[in-house]
């Protein structure tokens, strides 16, 4: 049997997914921002200031638990409009949505139970594929890297 060797911008997509997917579940932290990655380093950006450095071990067990699961991601391809609405709570995703190109760009969410999220993918298609990450840091970010814009909550892994 030979084993299927994943990229690395795959595994990255479905590590910020799950890291999304647990910190609403655990903080209930409704607007979540987005997922940036530098080389192997990811962050994911939050309107919250409640999570802290003591909140990462609960983080990553239950990112282990949803992993174990192995439940399946589901695609879907939008129209601008189409993420426009399905956005429209969230100020950060209709701003990002909102800049989108739409003959240049396809704009992509993916789907796990109850869970959407904006991305453009690609992922696996179960988290049981997420067997190795490791959550680092909280810190604060500005908006769009200006700090004339709301602090945001930046929680690092890799």
């Amino acid at each position: 049997m030979t084993k299927r060797r994943i990229k690395r911008p795959v595994i990255y997509g479905i590590y910020a997914f799950v890291f999304a997917l647990m910190i609403g579940a655990v903080y209930l932290v409704e607007s979540k921002m987005n997922q940036t990655s530098f080389n192997q380093d990811q962050n994911y950006d939050y309107v919250s200031d409640t999570i802290t450095e003591e909140d990462i071990p609960k983080i990553e067990s239950e990112m282990k638990k949803c992993a174990k699961d192995g439940k399946y991601i589901v695609r879907n391809e939008l129209t601008k409009q189409e993420a426009l609405d399905m956005f429209k709570g969230d100020q950060y995703k209709i701003d990002l949505i909102s800049r989108m190109d739409e003959a240049d760009t396809v704009i992509s969410c993916y789907t796990q139970g109850d869970f959407t999220d904006l991305c453009r993918g690609p992922h696996v298609e179960s988290v049981k594929e997420l067997k190795y990450f490791k959550l680092l840091k909280v810190s604060g970010a500005y908006f769009k890297g200006d700090s004339k814009n709301k602090m945001l909550q930046r929680i690092y892994g890799i």
